[in-house]
């Protein structure tokens, strides 16, 4: 099978996920982000106030 036949059998990807599948897990990356973030964020401020 040509790979131009395989691209357009899914190029639908109707198969692959639904979409609250897709949006929970894009919501659960941006979510673990945001923590991640804040934790870096605070502990970065903590060093950078010993550090005066």
């Amino acid at each position: 099978m040509p790979p131009k036949l395989i691209f357009f059998k899914w190029k639908d990807f109707d198969a692959r996920i639904s979409r609250s599948e897709f949006w929970y897990g894009n919501l659960g990356a941006l979510f673990v982000f945001i923590i991640i973030g804040a934790v870096v964020g605070v502990i970065g401020g903590f060093f950078g106030a010993m550090m005066d």
